[in-house]
């Protein structure tokens, strides 16, 4: 209990991070507008199909490959060395929140959904780095973390795009 309070403690103070000192905090932090205008421009430009196929699979591989990959390597390879210990962690954590936060940021959106996407990276890092060792249905885990994280990311935006577009345009 006090773990998922301290948790849900930390999703507070990072998004609250994102609004104060974002120069754009004064944006209706709930607003859609800026989510919705993104998503008809890509629409209009590119189509609906090739707008859920970039959102959905080539973003998430991309954004997975590139800003999880370095935390990925370093558990594998702490995985081969059968280093294991809360400094393989600290150190493993650090090497996802940096790259994550440098992936948020430009985003360009109000600070409250940057935080969301800092999130959704950071959630993605944790599996990289709490399955690692881990068997899951006879699968090591350092092959379901190769595969999951884009696959997590690939339905969140399809689901996202899929709200945005039934729901909110």
């Amino acid at each position: 209990m006090k773990k998922a309070i301290v948790f849900l403690l930390g999703i507070i103070m990072i998004i609250s991070a994102f609004i104060i000192f974002n120069p754009n905090r004064y944006i209706e932090i709930f607003s859609f507008e800026p989510l919705k205008n993104m998503v008809r421009e890509q629409v209009r430009y590119h189509g609906l199909k090739k707008v859920v196929f970039i959102f959905s699979v080539l973003a998430p591989l991309e954004e997975e490959l590139v800003y999880r990959s370095p935390v990925w390597l370093f558990c594998f390879i702490a995985f081969l060395l059968k280093v294991r210990g809360e400094w393989q962690r600290v150190i493993a954590l650090l090497i996802l929140f940096i790259p994550t936060m440098l992936w948020a940021i430009p985003h360009g959106y109000p600070a409250f959904y940057q935080g969301c996407v800092f999130l959704g990276g950071i959630t993605s890092g944790l599996f990289t780095i709490y399955l690692m060792d881990r068997k899951i249905a006879k699968i090591p885990g350092w092959l379901i973390t190769l595969f999951l994280p884009i696959l997590l990311h690939g339905l969140f935006n399809f689901g996202f795009i899929l709200i945005v577009w039934k729901f909110l345009l």
